[in-house]
């Protein structure tokens, strides 16, 4: 969970974060995304995949380590590391939808998890809406 923690501080600490007009569904135009943006949306989009049929199957425990797995060594381990340079780097629109990425990534991983850990993930989940409301 020290992983889930530092990613969310990093996201809150990010320098000139923008909360991006429009839906949470919505995505940043294509060609904005960073190489790492693209795969964590896709890795993103396996990952719900993979919990949603485990739960559908009452897998529990195939649901905890999808997960886990995801939110352990891809979003954490690597993503978090590919978009350091991006979201303390200059160019602008690139890091404005790295930032969204970011933040969409962390508020569905947070969804993914609240079944399996739910005093942690409401207490980030309410932290992150104070973020917001405190940056605006």
């Amino acid at each position: 969970m020290n992983k889930i923690w530092n990613a969310t501080r990093f996201r809150w600490r990010a320098k000139d974060f923008q909360v991006a007009a429009g839906s949470v569904d919505e995505l940043p135009d294509r060609n904005a995304l960073s190489d790492a943006d693209k795969w964590i949306i896709f890795k993103l989009g396996r990952c719900e995949a993979a919990v949603n049929e485990a739960l559908a199957q009452l897998r529990f425990s195939e649901a905890a380590q999808a997960v886990y797995d995801f939110a352990w060594h891809e979003f954490c381990d690597w993503y978090l590391e590919f978009i350091k340079p991006i979201v303390y780097g200059d160019n602008a629109s690139e890091k404005t939808a790295t930032q969204f990425v970011l933040a969409q990534t962390l508020n569905r991983l947070i969804r993914l998890l609240h079944p399996f850990i739910p005093f942690i993930t409401e207490e980030i989940y309410q932290k992150s809406l104070l973020a917001v409301a405190v940056n605006h």
